[in-house]
């Protein structure tokens, strides 16, 4: 088997990162691509306590130092580009940046999921995802949702200061209890339930959000909304034809999928750490490995 095959991996979340170290202690060195930064969307976690190793647990934003840490001492090089197209011809991979076009032998695809968007929510104050909204001077944050990441979202927002509005279309949190218990002994954080946002307006700085409840409509006041209603396989960048060879490619393991991008639900910092350590022990046992005997 060839020695000098060239690993591309896209996508630099503990996913991409895990198969990344892990290679690494093959000596090989894969070549990470990432359009943000090294575990950008598990800064935004508030508290991850179900991660082994730290009985107290440990902040998003402070797991991702460690993991950036680890990458950058063991000098796995990260290209901060956007990949915008993948191709594969001649069993040669290329992936494409508006900057580059890189070539591999063998590709991972890591690059987790993005937010479901609601068509009619177009105003600029309108969030998907937690960053943006620490860089204004927003104090009222109203999030639509009530799964994980929307409750862990709103421990992050009180967290900084600001007063948390969660609105439930349903009758049941589906967030896990450690974050339903943590949001209702929070004084900052307000949750209701079957109540649905139907507009928003712009009124006086503020946003006016018009909600349907059991007993008609009423309105809501924000600086700010952040929608967190569910999340999606982040695979912008392929096309048709490239779909269309993606479960012969992954059979012939020369595409691996790894992480969030691939494991539905089942959205967990220590299950994309340990798919990430798999996914690079298969590229090394079937294309790097010298069986002796």
């Amino acid at each position: 088997m060839k020695k000098d095959k060239k690993i591309v991996i896209i996508g630099a979340g503990p996913s991409g990162c895990a198969v990344a170290l892990q290679l690494k202690r093959y000596n090989i060195s894969p070549l990470i691509f990432e359009k943000e930064g090294i575990c950008e969307l598990l800064k935004s976690a508030y508290k991850i306590e179900n991660y082994p190793g730290f009985p107290e647990g440990i902040s998003g934003e402070g797991l991702a130092r460690n993991i950036e840490r680890q990458i950058r001492k063991e000098k796995i090089k990260v290209i901060y580009e956007e990949v915008i197209k993948i191709y594969y011809k001649d069993g040669i991979f290329s992936i494409e940046t508006k900057k580059r076009r890189v070539k591999s032998d063998i590709l991972v695809i890591a690059t987790g999921t993005e937010p479901k968007k609601i068509p009619l929510l177009r105003d600029k104050n309108v969030f998907y995802e937690i960053k943006p909204i620490f860089k204004k001077d927003l104090k009222k944050i109203l999030i639509i949702g009530a799964g994980d990441i929307a409750f862990d979202y709103a421990l992050n927002l009180s967290s900084k200061g600001k007063f948390v509005t969660i609105l439930n279309r349903g009758e049941n949190a589906k967030c896990n209890m450690y974050l339903y218990k943590k949001v209702m002994n929070d004084e900052r954080i307000n949750y209701r339930k079957n109540i649905q946002v139907i507009d928003v307006k712009k009124e006086n700085k503020m946003l006016k959000i018009i909600c349907k409840t059991e007993k008609g409509n009423i309105v809501e006041y924000a600086d700010a909304i952040l929608v967190s209603i569910g999340r999606l396989p982040s695979l912008n960048f392929i096309d048709k034809n490239f779909k269309g060879r993606m479960k012969g490619l992954i059979k012939e393991k020369k595409l691996f999928l790894a992480g969030d991008v691939k494991n539905g639900m089942k959205r967990q910092i220590g299950i994309a750490v340990g798919d990430g350590i798999k996914t690079g022990m298969e590229i090394y046992e079937n294309h790097f490995k010298i069986w002796e005997g």
